[in-house]
């Protein structure tokens, strides 16, 4: 497995580095096997009951010649997020 081994024995995936991406205001997406393009916009970043960081995000979905779809808020915790959404947006007035 590829990664950077922790003290404990575990694996840290490269992925982990861009938790510091996820705050407030950023966009970041990911393309699905049929081009439809999905995107989350981060609403805020907090931890949960256990004291694991969840991400609260909205999420839009378009494909080409269909309707573009907006649903949340949503929440996942930080890692799951970094898994599913790697790539960062960089839209106006937005740094991600």
């Amino acid at each position: 497995m590829p990664g950077v081994k922790c003290m404990l024995g575990f694996h840290r995936s490269p992925r982990a580095g861009r938790q510091d991406l996820v705050r407030e205001g950023a966009v970041f997406r990911r393309v699905h096997p049929d081009q439809m393009v999905e995107k989350a916009r981060v609403l805020s970043v907090a931890p949960g009951p256990m004291g694991i960081p969840h991400v609260r995000f909205a999420v839009s979905f378009e494909r080409a010649r269909f309707a573009f779809f907006e649903d949340g808020p949503r929440v996942l915790a930080l890692s799951s997020f970094t898994e599913f959404y790697q790539e960062p947006v960089l839209e106006a007035g937005v740094a991600a």
